[in-house]
């Protein structure tokens, strides 16, 4: 299965986890549906989205014989601009809007219904084994040590070894989404969330805001670039004046990391 963020939108979480569980079959998300699903699940594979999500993550995914994606905006940014290499004829397409098999489209079907029919009836699929490096294992924790610069990579497997069921992540578009994105593991459902549909920038501060209001008792993480901090930083102001202690990193590379990416001009 890959799963997205409108299972989330529509507090269908337990349901898929209790499908994922029946089915025994291996669960992916996208950026924007990271954490619909504990990641700490054994089912749960890691995070597809084409070519910015890991070798393995991806071989797995499109050398599968039936893709289930289901409650997915396929967007440029769920899709690595639209790298992601599903084979439609090998896919069956849930969302609010659409119910696609093989390519077929089908009207007057729901997401809530579809979840709801296929875990009352059920159906017997052959067991699909999770390789040995998809599987959630302790990572090698990482010491600071010596006048080696800290990265970003370095950076986030730092932030991994702290994270706990209380913690949600705040991340901003560019290098915070596509690093935590991928190598952050949060541990219980809807404990990430990332602008990755419209990615605007200077999401996360007024973002982080915002989650630590609606969840007062949460200790919220949040990740912005120095580009993105100059959008909205002013928003840390609001903070401090309501007595919120949220934990902002901010990641200095002195500009705009993703426009370096882009051919110039």
């Amino acid at each position: 299965m890959l799963v997205g963020v409108e299972i989330q939108r529509y507090g269908l979480q337990d349901e898929l986890q209790a499908l994922a569980e029946a089915l025994r079959i291996p669960v992916a998300a996208t950026l924007l549906g990271k954490s619909v699903l504990d990641e700490k699940h054994a089912q749960y594979i890691g995070v597809y989205g084409g070519v910015y999500s890991d070798k393995e993550v991806n071989e797995f995914v499109e050398n599968s014989d039936c893709i289930m994606i289901i409650g997915t905006i396929m967007s440029d940014v769920n899709t690595g601009m639209f790298s992601a290499n599903l084979d439609p004829k090998m896919c069956i397409n849930v969302s609010e809007d659409d119910f696609v098999i093989c390519g077929r489209k089908y009207d007057r079907t729901n997401l809530q219904d579809f979840i709801h029919i296929l875990l009352k009836q059920a159906p017997k699929i052959t067991e699909r084994h999770i390789p040995e490096c998809l599987q959630q294992k302790k990572k090698t924790l990482l010491s600071l040590e010596g006048t080696a610069p800290i990265t970003i990579a370095g950076a986030i497997s730092l932030l991994n070894q702290k994270l706990d069921p209380n913690t949600i992540v705040v991340a901003e578009i560019g290098d915070s989404l596509f690093s935590a994105g991928i190598g952050l593991k949060t541990i219980g459902q809807g404990k990430f969330i990332g602008s990755a549909y419209y990615a605007s920038m200077g999401f996360s501060i007024p973002a982080t805001l915002g989650v630590q209001v609606a969840s007062p008792s949460s200790r919220v993480v949040s990740i912005c670039g120095d580009g993105s901090f100059q959008m909205s930083g002013m928003e840390l102001s609001t903070i401090v004046r309501q007595k919120l202690s949220p934990i902002i990193v901010i990641f200095d590379n002195n500009g705009y990391g993703m426009q370096r990416a882009l051919k110039p001009g």
